[in-house]
């Protein structure tokens, strides 16, 4: 299943892109921007590492849900 990054990236080795005539020009410009900032990186590398699965995504709010009720009701 994990056959077609390799397959992808020996085609297009040695490909160049000219920056003038190239369609997505911009939009690429716009994303390696993006992806420069520390911080967006980090979230998507915690996104993709650790809240896969909906069911993550749930135990991380109930324990913060957890944690708020006892925040709450601590003197």
């Amino acid at each position: 299943m994990r056959k077609s990054g390799p397959l992808f990236s020996s085609i297009t080795r040695n490909v160049e892109i000219g920056n003038e005539d190239f369609y997505f020009a911009r939009l690429l410009e716009k994303l390696n921007a993006h992806s420069r900032i520390k911080n967006h990186r980090w979230i998507e590398r915690m996104k993709r590492d650790y809240f896969t699965s909906p069911w993550s995504l749930v135990s991380v709010n109930i324990v913060l849900l957890l944690l708020t009720i006892i925040q709450t009701f601590e003197k």
